[in-house]
């Protein structure tokens, strides 16, 4: 979760000098003690439902690299009792002596699980890494000052949120033998940015995904989150589930008239327009507001040089589905917050306009993430592959309008090239240009 930086803590960590993550825990031990800290606990509720992913045999040591007040760790001896050893790490002091306290039986050690002198200065860690059943955790979800760190994993490097840095951590040092269950926001697992991560971890994790629909788990802070279960595959006789994506690019549509459409995401942030400099040469600027009101009411202004062309649908990228605006021509400076779908010659836009409404629940289904919900480009290509297009993904501000290369799957397209590129499958029915 978010956090400050709580200095006091920051001393306690054993043998290294770090930046205080003090929700390098995901629960902690009351709001009193640590009032200085933005902590959300993790709820019973939601505990006892990571667990469930365990099988009822389940024995063996069970270790919480960010055990805060220790719920995972006795949402699961609650269930198995004394067939499980109960072993949990966290960077807070005052946490783990509380912990000592209430639960004797179970061992526990201060110590920074994302520093690599810390964690294996701890009995816990050695003892994880020594043997351990599963390894469980709801880690921070971001740091207040922390834009993300970078992290190697198979001959790849990532930026990742403190959450999967957390799972990456345990990923790259354990070896449990009923695998990972982590509780994250939902953005870890939905976001572009992390496409290429998850494509690198199916291929050697089997990977399950429930999504909890309540968001109110915890007080405070309306977040998304997902529970994952993660197994090393030591052999698999079924074969890996194609990626989404793959999928996107094998279908072939039947229709032979063209069902190109363009995809410009906006860039302009809407709080820097007043302070973008231009004279003469101005063009309105859109917001989603635009999709609420007609266009002639809009009184903001930003450089033609970042203008798009009309005609084209208007989608809001941040919020929720709303039905799309048609624009019908004019140049147009895009919100960051709205997407534009342009078609060749704008003949097909009362089409895909109509395709869009007729499936509203698929795309408004689209609609993730951990805080603010959004469509990522991923779903929205995904989304309209399905009902039969064919996506272009176009810089915003190009100066070019909307053309059918064939790529359709009209009468003149020809068989499509694909390339892997950092893990994202992309072809002429996904191509950024």
């Amino acid at each position: 979760m978010i956090t400050r930086r709580d200095p006091k803590a920051e001393q306690q960590v054993r043998g290294v000098s770090t930046p205080m993550r003090s929700r390098i825990i995901c629960d902690t031990v009351t709001s009193d003690r640590m009032a200085g800290i933005d902590a959300f606990y993790t709820p019973a509720k939601l505990a006892r439902r990571l667990i469930e992913f365990l099988p009822d045999t389940f024995s063996g040591t069970l270790l919480d690299p960010a055990a805060g007040a220790g719920s995972l760790l006795r949402a699961a001896s609650d269930r198995f009792g004394d067939r499980v050893e109960l072993v949990g790490i966290d960077i807070n002091r005052r946490a783990i002596e509380e912990l000592r306290r209430a639960e004797p039986s179970w061992s526990l050690s201060v110590g920074d699980t994302l520093s690599e002198p810390s964690r294996r200065a701890t009995r816990a860690w050695r003892r994880a890494r020594l043997s351990v059943g599963a390894v469980v955790m709801n880690p921070p979800f971001s740091t207040r000052g922390q834009a993300g760190r970078v992290f190697e994993l198979d001959g790849f490097t990532f930026k990742v949120a403190p959450s999967l840095e957390f799972l990456l951590t345990t990923i790259r040092e354990l070896h449990p033998t009923h695998g990972f269950l982590a509780i994250l926001p939902e953005g870890a697992l939905t976001s572009d940015r992390y496409g290429a991560l998850w494509s690198a971890l199916r291929r050697s994790f089997d990977v399950r995904v429930c999504k909890v629909d309540d968001s109110s788990y915890f007080p405070g802070a309306r977040v998304s989150v997902v529970l994952v279960h993660m197994e090393r595959r030591v052999s698999n006789p079924f074969p890996r589930e194609r990626d989404a994506i793959a999928e996107w690019a094998l279908h072939e549509p039947s229709m032979t008239d063209c069902r190109c459409v363009e995809i410009i995401r906006g860039r302009v942030p809407v709080f820097r327009v007043p302070n973008l400099k231009f004279e003469s040469n101005a063009v309105p600027f859109l917001h989603t507001t635009s999709l609420r009101a007609p266009l002639s009411n809009e009184s903001r202004y930003a450089p033609k040089s970042l203008a798009d062309v009309a005609p084209f649908l208007l989608l809001s990228r941040v919020g929720r589905w709303s039905a799309p605006v048609e624009v019908d021509g004019g140049e147009y400076v895009l919100s960051d917050c709205l997407y534009a779908l342009r078609t060749p010659d704008g003949s097909a836009l009362p089409i895909l306009a109509r395709a869009l409404e007729e499936n509203a629940d698929s795309f408004a289904s689209a609609y993730r993430g951990t805080g603010a919900k959004h469509i990522t480009l991923g779903a929205l290509c995904s989304r309209l592959v399905e009902i039969g297009w064919s996506p272009t993904v176009r810089k915003a501000g190009s100066p070019t309008s909307a053309s059918c290369d064939g790529s359709c799957g009209s009468i003149s397209a020809g068989r499509k090239s694909t390339n892997l590129v950092q893990g994202t499958l992309t072809s002429r029915r996904a191509l950024i240009i």
